[in-house]
């Protein structure tokens, strides 16, 4: 490859397996469309750096939460990820979460900018090394609720 490889605006880059752009020129992916890890879901992989451009999005299927590229997608990136101011996460969901994180976006060259993604209440994203982790915090009355029946285990166990 001689130039950089861009997903068009209009564009999406879906699906499992390696893009190897390490022949490249820039040795780059430069996203002003969408990219959605797997096949509903699965694991993406990146060999080269990714820059997701303002109006772009990375777009997240989760169907569970326990095993990443089963339960939800995630982005493996062999290189650098960076996300530019007005870039989104989108999140698409078939299930009800609870109070639980999925390692979304790992990169061996780091994580740069995901304080600028745009993202939907009730989630976080974190960064611990060069892993992304999207958090799901549930409303103050499923927290009560989960609260009350931990005291009411707890008083069911002082009786006994």
């Amino acid at each position: 490859l001689a130039t950089t490889v861009t997903v068009n605006a209009s564009g999406t880059l879906k699906g499992a397996g390696t893009v190897d752009v390490t022949s490249a020129a820039a040795n780059a992916v430069d996203v002003f469309g969408t990219v959605s890890p797997g096949n509903s879901p699965g694991i993406l992989t990146i060999d080269g750096n990714i820059t997701f451009e303002s109006g772009s999005q990375l777009r997240i299927e989760r169907l569970g939460s326990a095993t990443p590229g089963e339960d939800y997608g995630v982005l493996n990136v062999i290189g650098g990820v960076t996300f530019v101011s007005g870039s989104l996460l989108n999140l698409s969901q078939s299930y009800a979460p609870g109070v639980e994180s999925w390692d979304i976006v790992t990169a061996t060259g780091g994580v740069s900018g995901w304080e600028n993604l745009s993202l939907l209440p009730k989630y976080v994203l974190e960064l611990n090394g060069n892993t992304l982790t999207l958090s799901h915090i549930p409303e103050p009355a499923s927290l009560s609720i989960v609260a009350l029946a931990g005291l009411a285990a707890i008083g069911c166990r002082r009786r006994r």
